[in-house]
């Protein structure tokens, strides 16, 4: 993938996420408890890529920018490998 021609001093990595809505629950203004509304996706850092330029990273002291870009991966390509279970995961997908 090539960027050019942009203002962007960053670039993360992100997984586009729906979270279940019957764990969401409000209290409404009459004091009941609902179920919220189906949420849109949310994009969330998934932590696989972060590119920044170098005086800008030194200079911030952080990844994240206002002009900062987003790299869209699926699911399958976002798996977070922490535990051997989590390897297990991963290779299962693979196949």
């Amino acid at each position: 993938m090539m960027i050019t021609n942009t203002k962007a001093k960053n670039l993360i990595s992100v997984e586009s996420k729906i979270f279940n809505s019957l764990k969401n629950k409000y209290i409404n203004d009459e004091g009941f408890l609902i179920k919220k509304p189906f949420l849109k996706p949310i994009k969330i850092s998934n932590g696989a890529v972060y590119i920044s330029k170098i005086n800008v990273f030194l200079k911030n002291k952080n990844l994240y920018d206002p002009d900062c870009l987003t790299f869209v991966m699926d699911s399958k390509s976002s798996i977070d490998i922490d535990t051997i279970d989590d390897i297990n995961k991963a290779i299962s997908l693979a196949d």
